[in-house]
């Protein structure tokens, strides 16, 4: 059992916005079970789950924050992976959305001791993570009408 001090706490000041930006999760959820995205609801509902979870009291050094990580892979190994249906213009937008999520993230990553820029990085890589997503579920959903595949 590991021990967790006091210091490996994220701060309360700054936590607050990184909790209320993992909502857009959720909207996420009712959009992919809007466009008939099941499997996708499904990811994003578990996602929203082990956010909500971590950041209500973020440890840096806890099984929340590792659950949590564990399913940001899943969900974005998952969506790059359906992205491949894309048209080649769309998947260059699409890549791009993901680059600059990167950016934020290894912004965040970065400037960790400093809480304030830290979670203003980290609430932009959940606002550009939700565009992406939200362009990836339209864009998929063009393509299930042009194509009229079922298999989705």
């Amino acid at each position: 059992m590991s021990i967790v001090s006091k210091t490996s706490e994220i701060s309360n000041k700054y936590h607050g916005r990184l909790f209320t930006s993992s909502f857009m999760i959720l909207l996420l959820f009712f959009t992919a079970v809007y466009y008939d995205f099941y499997f996708f609801a499904a990811i994003d509902f578990c996602l929203f789950i082990t956010s909500i979870n971590y950041w209500n009291y973020p440890l840096k050094y806890s099984f929340e924050r590792k659950l949590d990580l564990f399913m940001v892979f899943i969900w974005v190994i998952s969506h790059n992976y359906e992205s491949m249906r894309l048209s080649f213009d769309n998947q260059k937008i699409f890549f791009l959305l993901n680059l600059t999520g990167l950016f934020f993230y290894f912004t965040a990553l970065y400037n960790d001791s400093d809480d304030q820029v830290s979670s203003i990085a980290h609430a932009c890589l959940h606002c550009v993570g939700f565009i992406a997503m939200s362009y990836l579920y339209y864009t998929l959903d063009e393509f299930k009408k042009i194509n009229t595949i079922t298999d989705f």
